[in-house]
């Protein structure tokens, strides 16, 4: 699972927000869920990796400006 390859994902420091970035568009997703999850939907991850790190409330933080 994964956003679109061009969208960059920024986190807000509200730990509510999240930010996909790409050349033309600005989307702004809202939810603890959200913030946890999106640095990890890279396509690096199953759907059962995504809900054990849920699971457990973990999740990145940061940046993660994956543009190909």
């Amino acid at each position: 699972m994964q956003f679109k390859h061009h969208l960059g994902v920024e986190l807000a420091g509200d730990k509510e927000t999240v930010f996909l970035i790409g050349e033309r568009e600005r989307t702004m997703l809202r939810g603890r869920v959200v913030h946890l999850l999106g640095p990890l939907l890279d396509g690096r991850r199953t759907a059962d990796e995504l809900v054990a790190v849920r699971a457990v409330g973990g999740g990145s933080s940061g940046r993660t400006g994956k543009r190909s």
